[in-house]
């Protein structure tokens, strides 16, 4: 089925569960996501960009998953959205508490890099003091990165 016939019959469930208080159903609601985003981005976007500031690291995680699935649909249309979206990446680079979430955000920043093309330039001298920082890191489980 193509997704404009699955998000109306799958996207009030997904809300539920974004708003449940259990962060499994919050974490359920951004894998489901990552499933039903192509072709859905404009109405998603700004969902997957609130549960980015979620306060459970599996559901930050998991929503810059989701994100990075709906960045890989967007193309050049990741323009009009860059300014918001690598204010909120660069932010949880820098903050997330889990090894595995900067990952994914690193992730999300590539996935933004490719769609933007050379529009992504102005974010680039941002981003690489970070990617080296996270390199030298020698604590925790880094292998994620």
């Amino acid at each position: 089925m193509p997704p404009q016939q699955v998000f109306p019959i799958v996207m009030p469930i997904v809300v539920t569960y974004m708003q449940n208080p259990d962060p499994n159903f919050r974490k359920a609601a951004m894998m489901s996501f990552a499933v039903i985003i192509e072709g859905c981005a404009e109405v998603l976007l700004p969902l997957v960009f609130n549960l980015m500031n979620d306060t459970n690291p599996e559901v930050t995680k998991h929503a810059c998953n989701a994100l990075d699935a709906i960045l890989e649909s967007l193309g050049d249309e990741v323009l009009q959205y860059l300014p918001m979206l690598m204010e909120k990446l660069l932010f949880l680079l820098d903050n997330a508490p889990q090894t595995e979430t900067k990952a994914t955000v690193m992730a999300a920043i590539g996935s933004a890099a490719h769609a933007a093309g050379e529009g992504f330039e102005p974010y680039f001298g941002g981003v690489m003091p970070r990617i080296r920082h996270l390199m030298t890191l020698t604590e925790g489980t880094d292998e994620a990165l």
